[in-house]
């Protein structure tokens, strides 16, 4: 294999990881906020196995300060530092640059490499100008520092929290015959569940009825077509969002 072919490889090779981080905006989301909240907080991991966590952002168009109206032009994502190591951060639109009124996300993912609790950090820029006279103001830096990841070592358990809604990563992954989806719900209920292709496509949406307690959800391979796809499970207040890639046989 000559150096230009090699070089081909790489770069193609390069181009379909970036491809797989990547995160779909939520467009059912209307109230200008960051999601999952403080409170709810972001899924726990484990050394080793793949970790996949999506933060939704719907910016407001407007705002009010000292009596006077703003409009928001947008808020930048400047950067996300302190992440459990092995873990990175990609955005969608892949500026990091949200337009007031829009919708985005952030995409964690990656396979953690050392256990501990990492308080991740994100710095924004937000602009905004009055709306009468169109004065603009000057940037305002803000930093988020509320999210806290819990990754456990590669010996622990690695039990579902039966007081949460959790859900796991997809086993086995890549898959060509069958793969199940572990995930716990502390009461009985009725979940959503969502499969989306990487050009936000749905190409699945069922509504699971579960136990109290931990549940599996099977996927046969049969049902997709070979790619990559982003899945997500909701019970109506929090989403959980991961990747899973469907091979050929």
């Amino acid at each position: 294999m000559n150096k230009f072919l090699l070089t081909v490889v790489a770069c193609f090779i390069f181009s379909v990881q970036l491809s797989y981080s990547q995160c779909i905006p939520d467009p059912n989301i209307t109230i200008p906020g960051i999601y999952p909240d403080s409170a709810t907080g972001l899924a726990p991991g484990m050394v080793g196995d793949p970790y996949s966590e999506v933060i939704q952002i719907r910016v407001p168009l407007d705002t009010s300060l000292l009596g006077v109206q703003i409009v928001v032009d947008s808020i930048t994502l400047l950067s996300v530092s302190s992440l459990p190591p092995g873990l990175s951060s990609a955005c969608n639109p892949s500026t990091c640059k949200f337009l007031g009124g829009t919708n985005g996300c952030i995409l964690i993912d990656g396979i953690p490499t050392a256990a501990g609790s990492y308080q991740m950090k994100a710095v924004t820029s937000t602009r905004a100008h009055t709306l009468i006279g169109s004065f603009q103001l000057p940037a305002q830096i803000d930093t988020i520092d509320y999210y806290i990841i819990s990754i456990a070592g590669p010996n622990s358990i690695n039990n579902l929290n039966s007081g949460r809604f959790e859900m796991m990563q997809n086993e086995p992954n890549p898959f060509n015959s069958i793969t199940n989806i572990t995930f716990n719900t502390p009461i009985e209920s009725s979940l959503e569940f969502k499969v989306y292709n990487l050009l936000g496509k749905e190409v699945l949406r069922k509504t699971i009825l579960t136990e109290a307690g931990k549940n599996i959800l099977k996927l046969e391979a049969n049902d997709f077509t070979p790619g990559v796809y982003m899945y997500s499970l909701s019970n109506g207040v929090r989403t959980f969002t991961k990747r899973m890639i469907v091979s050929k046989k």
